[in-house]
């Protein structure tokens, strides 16, 4: 995982302003943001989704790909978002307050507008839920790391020393 980490002196500068901005109420913007300091990451995944009863509930799911459960994210971030029947048109921080109290299943959820927490716990797993209209996000912990055992490789036969190996 690579952060936009360049050691040249403007680019440096760069960086430093790309730490120190805040978040702002306009997701195109947060999620640009995020975008150029995960810039040099392939693993980066952004979803944008929009609930079909209440078009005014548009969200950015941010995560990096291997360090999430898919099917905890698709239970329990994706769907309440997409099923949420929110009648009243409601828009902003009390949106914002509303999937967080209502909404969202999950136990451990957090809400954050530091970006240097922000970065913490997206590179430690968690899913990031930008919401338009609101300068936090919410922070979902739904971390899965794939494990792998350790066994006799089968393509790597040797005669002497160990004969385990991660397969």
């Amino acid at each position: 995982m690579l952060l936009n980490t360049d050691n040249t002196s403007n680019n440096s500068n760069e960086k430093k302003s790309l730490y120190s901005r805040q978040l702002t109420s306009s997701l195109q913007e947060n999620t640009k943001l995020l975008k150029e300091i995960f810039s040099k990451d392939d693993t980066l995944r952004i979803r944008n989704i929009e609930n079909p009863k209440m078009p005014s509930l548009k969200c950015s799911i941010i995560y990096i790909d291997g360090m999430v459960s898919n099917d905890y994210m698709s239970e329990n971030i994706i769907k309440p978002i997409l099923n949420a029947d929110l009648t009243i048109e409601i828009q902003g921080d009390a949106l914002f307050q509303k999937l967080l109290s209502q909404v969202m299943p999950s136990g451990d959820i957090k809400s954050s507008n530091d970006i240097n927490e922000i970065l913490n716990c997206i590179t430690a797993g968690d899913t990031l839920v930008l919401i338009d209209g609101s300068s936090s996000l919410l922070i979902v912990n739904s971390r899965d790391f794939k494990t792998r055992a350790i066994s006799e490789p089968g393509s790597e036969k040797s005669i002497r020393g160990p004969k385990e190996g991660f397969t």
